[in-house]
């Protein structure tokens, strides 16, 4: 209770990297540590629609369900949701997203300032670009200007923080593919997904570093989550044309997005919930009840449920049903 809240949601992160190697070398290094330390949940369905990255600040923030066509963003940005920035804002904490990309791509500064209703919105212009990878900031530029806005911020706050270099089609630069990956697996789109997340990952860890120097690691909470799936949602093709794939390339749980919670601290106890499934939707419940704040200031409003506290094992996706008694959909 009364600690700082930041959020680090990762482009197109997926849950089947997590723990795994290639020829001796893991793929997230930063992440597979971090999870010997979180309460992990290693299940978590995605369930973004159309919005693909703002469906999930969306469904975040006020764990609602997107909207079935187009994008809540850009359809209802000025609805008046009770949202987590909010609850927390009337808890007496200040908020904020630091976002690498425009405030006009997807609307995010209408809507995240205005019916979410972040303090404050901080965009790609607040930036100097001194290097982009792919969509834009590059994630080390991300986090290098991003931690000392977040040192400077009033406590208890929540900082909401986005990566960008993850997403496809997964063309990082050579120089910072740093995987020694088989020539056909490194010039596949499954090479590239995982040379670009080990980049991510390694940021992830210089970012948490960079935290620590501000004087505001200790005294925060750290959440994780991937915004979407990535190669398993637009490049199955791609990894179809391997002529040698492992079978955890080709997860049938594809669909699944890590959720970290990290107190460095080490008050909240570390677990994996390994037989647990759940949905972004549950993001928002989960962490508020970490954060110590009353259920009654958002369980009739949550479309999600705390995943500390059921022994309920299902999440709801926009197509299917996925359950964790019968690990089918």
């Amino acid at each position: 209770k009364g600690k700082n809240l930041i959020y680090i949601q990762v482009e197109s992160l997926e849950d089947f990297v997590i723990g795994k190697s290639i020829d001796g070398q893991e793929i997230t290094p930063v992440l597979n540590k971090l999870t010997q330390n979180s309460v992990y949940f290693p299940n978590i369905i995605e369930q973004v629609n159309e919005g693909t990255s703002s469906d999930c600040d969306f469904i975040a923030n006020t764990s609602l369900f997107p909207v079935r066509r187009g994008t809540a963003f850009f359809r209802y940005p000025n609805n008046d949701y009770n949202s987590m920035p909010k609850i927390l804002e009337n808890n007496g904490y200040y908020t904020e997203v630091i976002h690498p990309d425009k405030g006009s791509f997807w609307n995010y500064e209408l809507a995240l300032s205005g019916g979410i209703g972040f303090n404050k919105f901080t965009d790609y212009y607040s930036f100097e670009n001194d290097e982009s990878i792919g969509l834009g900031l590059s994630d080390r530029t991300f986090f290098t200007q991003a931690a000392p806005m977040i040192g400077d911020m009033p406590s208890p706050f929540y900082a909401m923080t986005v990566t960008l270099t993850s997403h496809g089609p997964f063309n990082l630069p050579e120089k910072y593919r740093e995987l020694n990956l088989d020539k056909e697996l490194d010039d596949n789109k499954l090479g590239g997904y995982f040379q670009s997340i080990h980049y991510t990952d390694k940021q992830i860890g210089y970012f948490l570093d960079l935290l620590k120097q501000e004087g505001v690691l200790e005294n925060s909470i750290i959440v994780i989550m991937g915004d979407h799936t990535g190669i398993h949602k637009y490049y199955n093709d791609d990894i179809d044309q391997l002529s040698k794939k492992e079978d955890w390339y080709l997860d049938e749980d594809a669909r699944k997005v890590p959720m970290l919670i990290y107190d460095p601290s080490g008050a909240v106890k570390p677990h994996t919930f390994d037989n647990l499934y759940g949905g972004q939707i549950d993001f928002m419940p989960t962490v508020l009840y970490v954060l110590g704040i009353p259920a009654s200031e958002y369980e009739n409003t949550c479309m999600g449920r705390n995943l500390l506290n059921t022994n309920l094992s299902y999440a709801l996706s926009n197509l299917s049903l996925f359950s964790g008694l019968t690990k089918s959909y």
